[in-house]
């Protein structure tokens, strides 16, 4: 597989902030095409080991801090900085990869959405990958794993799974 480009921070391909891949070899050919350079299926760049990357920058919220924290202590990253860009800050995300350069978060899928809030209750809270992965919920008592929320007692939103 080959890919063009990566788009961080785009708000124009659909509603809300979001990464946009751009895949080499589209053979729609659609008149008007904005990106008609992704037509060649050869060109491009190969995605390949090349293509992961140590390190990924997403813009600084305090959710985000807190989600990173807890992908830290579970194991998932090698760690994060918060980096200063005189706006609201930068947090540089260093990716933990395995033996083969495997990486070690093998999915991730965003739960609650700002158009389908999922809310569940201590004794609902759901196990991911049963029990392998973790669930990022965030909760009163602020933004804790599945694990944690079944020790503090706590139900709340279910942002994420993490495997």
């Amino acid at each position: 597989m080959r890919y063009h480009n990566i788009t961080k921070d785009d708000m124009l391909n659909g509603d809300g902030l979001r990464v946009v891949l751009w895949v080499a070899g589209c053979s729609h050919h659609c008149k008007g095409c904005q990106n008609p350079i992704t037509w060649d299926p050869n060109g491009g760049i190969p995605f390949d080991e090349a293509a992961k990357h140590d390190t990924v920058d997403v813009p600084s919220s305090n959710m985000k801090k807190a989600i990173a924290q807890i992908l830290l202590d579970e194991g998932y990253i090698k760690g994060f900085q918060i980096v200063d860009d005189g706006k609201q800050g930068v947090i540089r995300i260093t990716l933990k990869y395995g033996l083969g350069k495997e990486p070690v978060i093998t999915g991730l899928r965003r739960v609650s959405k700002p158009g389908l809030r999922i809310y569940t209750s201590c004794k609902e809270m759901p196990k991911v990958m049963n029990g392998m992965g973790i669930a990022i919920m965030s909760t009163p008592k602020g933004i804790m794993t599945d694990r944690q929320a079944r020790v503090e007692n706590v139900g709340g939103e279910v942002l994420a799974f993490v495997w």
